[in-house]
């Protein structure tokens, strides 16, 4: 299978060949971002199954709380249980990406869960 798949920005800066030495990669993921669109986001996982032992997608689901509020003027707990919502879909859409290509080295992790831990 082709990808159309390139690494944009690695932090901390490394070459990709450094890069890929890594078993272990963290996809983070902006709601509303057309890259994670249904094709894209099953290409997205299968190409990290290929190329990373373990995956940890990170979904900015509460996060993203900030950018709705803004964009359509809503209270921020109306723009955050707008985002949570959007977070579910998203996540779900991830967990049967996963479970087409039937790994078990993905860990979904949501900002809101990361936001419990550390208060912001």
């Amino acid at each position: 299978m082709k990808y159309n798949i390139a690494v944009e920005k690695v932090y901390p800066e490394i070459s990709e060949v450094e890069l890929f030495k890594n078993t272990d990669s963290i996809l983070g993921v902006s709601l509303e971002s057309p890259f994670f669109e249904r094709s894209s986001l099953n290409d997205i996982v299968e190409w990290c199954s290929l190329n990373f032992e373990n995956t940890n997608i990170l979904i900015g689901d509460s996060l993203h709380k900030y950018s709705e509020a803004i964009a359509t003027g809503a209270p921020l707990k109306e723009a955050e249980r707008k985002s949570i919502s959007k977070g579910d879909s998203l996540y779900a859409r991830f967990e049967e990406a996963i479970m087409k290509i039937g790994k078990d080295s993905f860990t979904i992790t949501r900002w809101k869960n990361i936001a419990q831990i550390i208060p912001l």
